[in-house]
């Protein structure tokens, strides 16, 4: 899916709190500028979210908690080598208070801890400045229920 410069879209058949997800997007590290990813734990009015973003001209990999909900926020950024595909792999475990990223089969990982309102269950798909292609993206719900 080819997703134009300033895009924000809600994968309306997609929420949870407890979820495994695996986005790959293609790169193109010759842009001027920009990000792309993913925001999780979205409110229905757009105020609560955690970003996952990628900045491919630099190779920046950040989660941003400043909307996350209650207590600390916080960025935390990390730097990708020029995957030999061009893709950027993004596998991720959320849950109700943390998200846990390994990017590019575990080159990098990071783990935050997120408190949002138990309503905030969106997902979405984002650009700014840049365009950018998913190119897959597979969710599994692991809210197992006894």
């Amino acid at each position: 899916m080819l997703l134009a410069a300033d895009t924000e879209l809600i994968i309306s058949n997609l929420r949870g709190d407890v979820l495994e997800l695996i986005a790959v997007f293609k790169t193109n590290p010759s842009i001027p500028a920009g990000e792309f990813g993913l925001k999780l734990r979205c409110s229905d009015d757009g105020k609560e979210y955690t970003e996952v973003a990628f900045e491919p001209r630099e190779r920046k990999l950040k989660v941003d908690r400043t909307f996350s909900g209650e207590g600390n926020g916080g960025t935390c950024e990390a730097y990708l080598a020029n995957a030999a595909d061009g893709l950027v792999r993004l596998h991720l475990f959320l849950d109700r208070s943390s998200v846990e990223l390994f990017a590019n089969g575990g080159e990098k990982t990071m783990t935050n801890r997120i408190y949002p309102k138990a309503d905030s269950l969106g997902i979405k798909v984002f650009t700014r400045v840049c365009e950018a292609e998913l190119e897959s993206l597979e969710v599994w719900d692991l809210n197992l229920k006894r």
